[in-house]
């Protein structure tokens, strides 16, 4: 969405966007907040955090799994 142009403002001015994080919520509240964390991390923190996710996705990949995820 935010490539064709139909998504957040902000984003407008910085395309192309690469999603490298996603994190399916049942409750849009947690979602905004765990947002609210990731803000908060320090670019380290963040980095390591897409490394984790990316291991992880591979993990359930090579097993046959399809994941859902949503993006925030």
């Amino acid at each position: 969405m935010h490539n064709n142009g139909s998504g957040a403002k902000y984003l407008k001015g910085k395309r192309p966007v690469k999603l490298v994080y996603a994190k399916e919520f049942r409750y849009y509240k947690n979602a905004i907040n765990e947002e609210r964390f990731i803000k908060k991390l320090s670019r380290k923190k963040k980095e390591e955090r897409i490394k984790e996710y990316h291991v992880e996705l591979m993990k359930t990949s090579s097993n046959g799994d399809q994941k859902k995820n949503e993006t925030f």
